[in-house]
This record gives structure tokens, C-alpha cells and sequence, in this order.
């Protein structure tokens, strides 16, 4: 995956960079109409999230219709509603909630509450995805490791954006074998 730096300006996936193309209808009223689903991990409006909102208030302006997918009702719902087409909330299960890009080691016991919570996960955000249309753009670890599992049953582009590099730890390696999957990665830290 090609990871560009914080100067590049987040158009490549919008326009069809990506693999596949980008999902494009007509509109009934002018130009066609471009469409992107954007999947998060928190529900906040931390620094992060008020980048990665601005960026789709930027898309939302160029024309595209954005499609959100978030964990739950929250500051980043209320700051999604102008700009999204739709939104939908798939509620990430307590054990993955607790998993952080900080964490070096997860125990046993914790793996098999991470390993169960993950499937059903999965399931639902498949079939949230399943309902939305374009490219993904996955804000946040938890997504994209979700995301990156899910990459294959999607069969749509994938970008991410990422404001932190991930550690060496618990998460990393699936992490990277993750990022293989989307392309491209946009770093902004």
C-alpha cells in the first residue's frame, strides 16, 4: 500500500485512484454523482475526528454523497448529519472498545473475549457496508482492522487515513498485514 504524507491532498480515491473504480451515478440533476462510505471507530470529535470531518465536509462540497458508518450516538453523529447521505451505527462490542494501537501484549483470556466479539463484529459491519455505496475510507485502528478483514467479501476500493503510527505491540502485525489490503494510505500526523 502507498502511504502519502500530511501535504497531499485526500483526492485520490474520490477519483478513482484506488483499485476499482469509484462509484459513480447520475444524479438526475447535472454532473454525476460520486459516492464514498466512510467507516470510523470512535464516536467523539477529538483532534483526529475533526480532520477527518472536515475532509468529508470538503468531499460533501465537491459533490460526493457520503455514507457513514459509526460505532455510536455521539458529538461525531451530530457533526456527520450535514454532510452524509446516510449513517448508520454498528455498536463495536466492549472487548474490542478496550483494544488500543498502545497495547504490548494482550493476555489469554483476553484474546478469546477479543477473537468472540470480533466475528459477530464482523458480521454486522458487513452487512451495514453492504448497504452503502463507493470507495471505504476507514478512520481509526479498529476499522481498519475490521475493515481489512473484510476487504476480501467487499469487493470495493479501500483507503485509509491514519493520524498516528501504530506501535510495535499486540496490534501491529495485524495492523500491517491489514494495510495491505487498502490502498492508498494517507498519514497525517
Amino acid at each position: 500500500a502507498r502511504v502519502r504524507g500530511a501535504g497531499a491532498r485526500m483526492t485520490g480515491l474520490l477519483a478513482g485512484e484506488g483499485r476499482g473504480s469509484t462509484a459513480v451515478r447520475a444524479s438526475g440533476q447535472g454532473a454525476p454523482r460520486a459516492d464514498l462510505t466512510a467507516v470510523f471507530s470512535a464516536p467523539f470529535l477529538g483532534g483526529s475526528e475533526l480532520f477527518n470531518l472536515e475532509y468529508l465536509r470538503w468531499a460533501h462540497d465537491q459533490g460526493v454523497d457520503i455514507h457513514a458508518v459509526i460505532p455510536d450516538h455521539g458529538a461525531l453523529e451530530e457533526g456527520l448529519r450535514p454532510y452524509v447521505r446516510s449513517l448508520q451505527i454498528v455498536k463495536v462490542p466492549a472487548p474490542l472498545q478496550e483494544i488500543s494501537r498502545f497495547d504490548a501484549r494482550v493476555r489469554a483470556r483476553r484474546v478469546v473475549a477479543v477473537g468472540a466479539a470480533a466475528g459477530g463484529y464482523a458480521l454486522r459491519l458487513h452487512n451495514a457496508l453492504r448497504g452503502t455505496r463507493g470507495p471505504l475510507v476507514c478512520f481509526g485502528l479498529r476499522s481498519q482492522l475490521a475493515v481489512g478483514l473484510l476487504q476480501p467479501f467487499l469487493g470495493r476500493p479501500v483507503c485509509w487515513v491514519v493520524h498516528e503510527v501504530v506501535p510495535s505491540g499486540a496490534f501491529a502485525g495485524r495492523w500491517a498485514k491489514a494495510s495491505r489490503r487498502a490502498s492508498p494510505i494517507y498519514a497525517y500526523s
